[in-house]
C-alpha cells in the first residue's frame, strides 16, 4: 500500500490560499492611524445688532388704505442710540496695547465661555451688540481703539492684533484695546 502513487493534488489553491492568508495577517497588523473625529458645534444664528450713536430720521408713514393687504413685521435690526443690554463702561478702563503685534488692529476675536451679551465700540463710535451662547465667538471689525464691554469679562477669551489680550481684574466690565503699528 506503499507503493500505491497517491493522487495528485492541485498546488494552486494552497497557494492562493496561503498568499491570501498571508495579505489578511499583515493588513490585520498594520497599525493605521485612528481618523479623529471632528465634531463642531452647529451655527446657531444668533441676532446681530449695529448701534449708530447718530440718531436718525424717522421717515412718515403712509396713511393706512381702507383694505391693508397683511403683512408680516419684522423689526430693525439697528437700533439709534441706545445701549440696551450693553454694561457701562468701568471708570477706571483698562487700556490693552499688544506687545509685539502680528496682525492689523481692525478686528477682535471674542469667544465666550457662558452666555452673554458682548458689545464693542469702535473708533469711529459705530456700537456692535452681539449675543453669544455658551462657548459662542464672533469677530468684530471697524477701526481701532476698540472698547468691549460685556457683564462677565472674565469668562471671555479676547485676541486682538494676534495675541490673546489678559486682563488683570477679574471684575472688569469693559477693557480698551489700542492698536500698535506692526
Amino acid at each position: 500500500s506503499d507503493d500505491e502513487p497517491k493522487p495528485k493534488t492541485s498546488n494552486t489553491k494552497y497557494v492562493f490560499f496561503a498568499l491570501f492568508a498571508a495579505i489578511a495577517a499583515t493588513f490585520l497588523m498594520v497599525d493605521f492611524p485612528a481618523k479623529e473625529k471632528v465634531v463642531e458645534p452647529p451655527l446657531a444664528k444668533m441676532p446681530t445688532e449695529s448701534l449708530d450713536t447718530a440718531p436718525k430720521k424717522e421717515e412718515p408713514v403712509p396713511a393706512a388704505t381702507t383694505n391693508p393687504a397683511p403683512v408680516a413685521t419684522t423689526t430693525p435690526a439697528v437700533t439709534t442710540a441706545t445701549n440696551e443690554n450693553c454694561p457701562a463702561p468701568d471708570a477706571n478702563q483698562t487700556t490693552y496695547r499688544s506687545p509685539s503685534p502680528t496682525k492689523a488692529g481692525n478686528m477682535v476675536y471674542i469667544s465666550s465661555r457662558i452666555k452673554q451679551v458682548v458689545c464693542v465700540k469702535d473708533g469711529t463710535g459705530k456700537l456692535e451688540k452681539r449675543a453669544l451662547d455658551v462657548n459662542g465667538s464672533h469677530s468684530f471689525f471697524g477701526k481701532a481703539p476698540f472698547v468691549l464691554m460685556t457683564t462677565n469679562l472674565s469668562q471671555a477669551d479676547i485676541f486682538f492684533q494676534g495675541y490673546r489680550v489678559r486682563i488683570d481684574d477679574p471684575n472688569a466690565s469693559s477693557v480698551i484695546l489700542e492698536e500698535v503699528p506692526y
